[in-house]
């Protein structure tokens, strides 16, 4: 959605480069793995990251920006229409839900949609921001009610798994990353008007679901998801 078509021939440019010309590929998730060796005929090692990222929790951010622990909803990312943060925010209007929504992320760049994003905070939609302490960071997902990750692209990606890891119920944008990463056990929203707002509705009445979403996260995050299979994965392919 970001991306002229210019920035889209230099960024397939770089596939065919990377693809033809490095001694070997690693690849974050397994649809990539799948695409390169489709487009390019190009193998690569499969290594995801992990979610166990910061010093552990601090809940202090939560007093800092006036939010009760299992009582929000929250989404981080770049500011920008990849990740469809417009469409989350129209979603959870529509709910009309005493739980706020909490937006943690910034824009790269002074943008149209930046602004656009930055005139939703209320006191219902609270923009926070960029939050860099991890500490803190990993607190908010800790105690989040509902974690919504609208990512359309980039493999697998890290917040998700940093969520997973800190045990919030993610609720994904339907695309095969995604899946691959929650597993089917998840729940995943379309682009279409009323596909979230169904969801989230279901959700915001039912904590057993939102439990049995916390669940699958940290059992997949336990499972798949652990720095050390990480460390062993790269050490492996150093030895070939």
């Amino acid at each position: 959605k970001n991306w002229s078509p210019l920035q889209q021939k230099y960024y397939k440019c770089s596939e065919w480069v990377s693809a033809y010309l490095a001694d070997w590929l690693v690849t974050d998730s397994i649809a990539m793995r799948d695409y390169y060796l489709s487009e390019y005929g190009a193998p690569s090692t499969y290594i995801p990251y992990a979610g166990n990222v910061g010093d552990g929790v601090d809940d202090s951010i939560l007093e800092e920006f006036g939010l009760t622990a299992g009582q929000y909803y929250i989404c981080c990312a770049r500011i920008e229409p990849d990740n469809n943060i417009d469409l989350i925010i129209r979603e959870y209007r529509k709910l009309q839900t005493e739980r706020p929504l909490v937006v943690v992320g910034d824009a790269r760049y002074d943008t149209e949609y930046g602004r656009a994003i930055a005139r939703e905070n209320s006191a219902m939609v609270k923009c926070v921001g960029g939050v860099y302490e991890k500490n803190k960071f990993n607190a908010l997902l800790k105690n989040s009610y509902v974690y919504i990750h609208g990512h359309e692209v980039g493999g697998t990606n890290p917040s998700l798994l940093t969520a997973m890891h800190m045990e919030a119920a993610p609720v994904c944008m339907n695309v095969v990353f995604h899946r691959q990463v929650v597993g089917e056990e998840g729940l995943f929203f379309d682009a279409e008007s009323g596909s979230l707002e169904a969801i989230l509705r279901r959700l915001d009445c039912d904590a057993d679901e939102v439990s049995r979403l916390r669940a699958v996260a940290r059992y997949r995050s336990n499972r798949l998801y652990r720095w050390d299979a990480v460390v062993d994965a790269y050490v492996k392919l150093a030895r070939l």
